[in-house]
């Protein structure tokens, strides 16, 4: 039996065992080759692994979104870029390289529909409809950066 990954989702398109053998992977190690069993075993990505052709720099961009995202619906318009990172799991400086500043991150986390309409029920509830989408856009606006 070959290491040949049937996936093909491995970098060099061969499965590595723990010994660093191709095609004598342990059994149930996730691994092209054979077990012990002599059955062979495929090589499967990771469920929590990052989808192919996204780089890292846009995978910590958009958790940092997500998480300002998830303060803006909780009801913190403004939150710190610093508690946006670590809910991330990412470094504020990671923050500070893609966004430039914290501004920049709350209205790109305001720009989803869903927090742009958590922000505005928060806020106005009921009474939303009598304003016009462009003044609802400057109010949430307002009230992410916090600009008059």
């Amino acid at each position: 039996m070959s290491g040949t990954c049937k996936s093909g989702t491995c970098k060099s398109g061969t499965c590595k065992s723990g010994t660093g053998k191709s095609g004598t992977g342990k059994s149930g190690t996730g691994k092209s080759g054979t077990g012990k069993s002599g059955i062979a075993l495929e090589c499967f990505p990771r469920p929590d692994a990052p989808a192919p052709g996204v780089s890292r720099k846009a995978r910590s961009r958009a958790a940092i979104v997500s998480a300002c995202r998830a303060f803006m619906q909780a009801g913190q318009f403004r939150p710190p870029m610093r508690a946006c990172c670590d809910r991330a799991g990412r470094t504020s400086r990671t923050a500070f390289i893609a966004f430039g500043g914290v501004e920049a991150l709350r209205l790109e986390a305001a720009d989803d529909p869903s927090t742009f309409d958590a922000i505005v029920e928060r806020v106005l509830g009921c009474e939303r409809t009598a304003l016009s989408a462009e003044t609802l856009q400057r109010l949430v606006r307002a009230l992410v950066t916090g600009a008059a």
